[in-house]
C-alpha cells in the first residue's frame, strides 16, 4: 500500500491515550457549502492504515478519537473536566485536530493490502 504520512491518534477508551501511527495513506479533502445563514466548511479526511501499522492496544473509537496528521508530543489531560477541556482546546488551536467518524475494516485481499478505512471530520 502506497503511504504518505504519519499520523498522531487519541483513542478514547477510560480517558485519551496518544498513539502514533506511522506509514498511512492521508487523503484529504477541503469544501465550503453556501447556505442560507452564510458559509459553511466540509473538510473530510479519509485515512488508510495498514494492519502492520497500527501499535497493540489500539482500539478505534468512532464519534470519541482525534486523528492529527503528523506526530504530535502534546498529550490530553485527562484529569478533572475542566483540564481535559483545557488541554483538548490548546491541541485544536495548535493543530488541525479531526474527530473519528468511520471506522472499516477491510481484512480482504492479499496481506499488504489490509487495513483500516478511518473517515474523519
Amino acid at each position: 500500500m502506497y503511504t504518505n504520512a504519519d499520523i498522531t491518534v487519541y483513542t478514547h477508551t477510560d480517558g485519551y491515550k496518544r498513539h502514533e501511527i506511522k506509514g498511512v495513506f492521508w487523503d484529504e479533502s477541503k469544501q465550503s457549502n453556501m447556505i442560507k445563514s452564510g458559509l459553511t466548511t466540509i473538510d473530510s479526511v479519509t485515512i488508510y492504515v495498514p494492519f502492520d501499522s497500527i501499535p497493540s492496544g489500539v482500539n478505534f473509537t468512532t464519534a470519541k478519537d482525534h486523528i492529527i496528521k503528523g506526530v504530535v508530543n502534546d498529550e490530553i489531560d485527562n484529569s478533572p473536566p475542566q483540564a481535559y477541556s483545557a488541554s483538548l482546546n490548546a491541541l485544536k488551536a495548535k493543530y488541525d485536530v479531526y474527530t473519528l467518524s468511520i471506522c472499516d475494516k477491510k481484512d480482504y485481499g492479499s496481506e499488504d493490502m489490509r487495513h483500516y478505512e478511518l473517515a474523519c471530520k
